[in-house]
């Protein structure tokens, strides 16, 4: 955006979880927000931008690190780290279903809201946690990403905004999401 519209002035807000950016969408204190779908939120429109298999942060030394792929039901045994209930995190609900799904309830030992965070509380040991495969690019030292076997849980991303809000700037943004984000076939 700032290449293309250089006179655009863009404010960026970062650390918010789904249910944080519907609440500023809705009041309009935001144009647009990346979020997980899906939301419950009738009043706003959302665009799909990917879908992504999530997949096991573990500590390096874990016992199952060394793994080509996990089974998730192998993490039974361990406390995860995840984003906090209160803020609405489409991550968390993904993964507690996936743990139901499994066999599971999933055990929480840490609360985040940065998943970045969360990967560094995984280097340090304190858990470990289920993230999408975009991250295995990223991870801190101290951990590693390990697929999970069978058909993996999948996150959905996409884009939000307030289709009564529509402002010429938002717009713009919109039309460069399509082009450089477009909606994923699966």
């Amino acid at each position: 955006m700032r290449h293309r519209y250089p006179e655009l002035a863009l404010a960026l807000h970062g650390g918010l979880l789904t249910q944080d950016a519907v609440d500023r969408l809705r009041n309009g204190a935001l144009d647009l927000a990346f979020i997980g779908l899906p939301v419950d939120a009738p009043s706003l429109a959302t665009r799909r931008i990917a879908v992504e298999p999530l997949g096991a942060t573990l500590p390096v030394d874990h016992p199952l690190a060394a793994r080509p792929s996990v089974a998730l039901i192998e993490l039974a045994g361990d406390g995860f780290v995840t984003m906090p209930e209160a803020q609405g995190s489409t991550l968390r609900e993904v993964t507690f279903s996936a743990c139901t799904a499994a066999g599971f309830r999933t055990r929480v030992v840490q609360e985040v809201s940065d998943p970045y965070t969360a990967l560094s509380l995984v280097a340090g040991g304190v858990g470990v946690s289920l993230m999408p495969d975009s991250v295995a690019g990223i991870m801190p030292g101290g951990t590693v990403y390990v697929p999970l076997s069978g058909t993996a849980p999948m996150l959905v991303s996409g884009i939000a905004w307030h289709p009564d809000l529509v402002s010429p700037a938002l717009q713009l943004a919109l039309d460069v999401a399509e082009e450089v984000l477009p909606t994923p076939a699966r």
